[in-house]
């Protein structure tokens, strides 16, 4: 399903806007898996102990799909502004190493995307990347609710409870994406 719009997006992007392509691909392929593990989370939380195991595992894998997502719409993004022109999104390497972003980039560099002034792209194409830098802002808030849940069990295997490290990066770049 992913493959097919996102193909869509690429073969007619006049067809793919006046239909809201986009906000289907978010819809269908991110935004209901996203809603599924928000759902587990919250039984994992109101189970207590019974829940204290799953939650930071269902975190986890949460984390895993939020980085994939985001990682699939800074490739998108890249790959818009190739087919049609740049639209002044660049990537812009992250000060700090590690983290939920570390694999982002093609060469294993961590990658986020900021915004410039000024460009010299098709119109058409700046509602498609800017409504993917939406996305990608929603799901840089949704990586740093999580990750503190995901770190639970390796902070208590640890020195113990704390914020995930990677959760101010998170809002940092989701900062960058609205």
């Amino acid at each position: 399903l992913r493959a097919a719009y996102e193909s869509l997006l690429f073969l007619d992007a006049a067809f793919a806007a006046a239909n809201d392509v986009e906000l289907l691909l978010w819809k269908s392929v991110f935004y209901r898996p996203i809603e599924e593990f928000r759902s587990r989370l919250k039984q994992a939380d109101k189970a207590g102990d019974a829940g204290a195991a799953a939650g930071p595992k269902v975190a986890a894998a949460f984390v895993r799909f939020l980085e994939e997502a985001s990682l699939f719409y800074r490739r998108l993004v890249m790959q818009l502004q190739a087919a049609y022109g740049d639209v002044g999104v660049k990537l812009a390497a992250e000060a700090t190493q590690g983290g939920p972003a570390a694999a982002a980039g093609a060469n294993g560099a961590s990658a986020m995307l900021c915004s410039s002034g000024g460009s010299s792209a098709p119109r058409d194409v700046r509602p498609s990347v800017h409504r993917c830098l939406i996305y990608l802002g929603d799901l840089a808030r949704y990586t740093a609710q999580a990750a503190p849940k995901a770190a639970q069990a390796a902070a208590a295997a640890s020195a113990g409870p704390g914020q995930h490290p990677a959760a101010k990066q998170e809002w940092q770049r989701a900062a960058h994406c609205y």
